[in-house]
């Protein structure tokens, strides 16, 4: 049972991380097309 929660936080925090990168991604290509416009 134990582990399983562990990897159930795991899970969230990688899914977490991964919706930060994409947020973060998003934002620098918006400042890039600001740029190059």
């Amino acid at each position: 049972m134990a582990p399983l929660n562990k990897s159930h936080q795991f899970m969230q925090t990688r899914v977490m991380m991964q919706n930060t990168s994409g947020i973060i991604l998003d934002a620098m290509e918006s400042v890039v097309a600001f740029h190059t416009k």
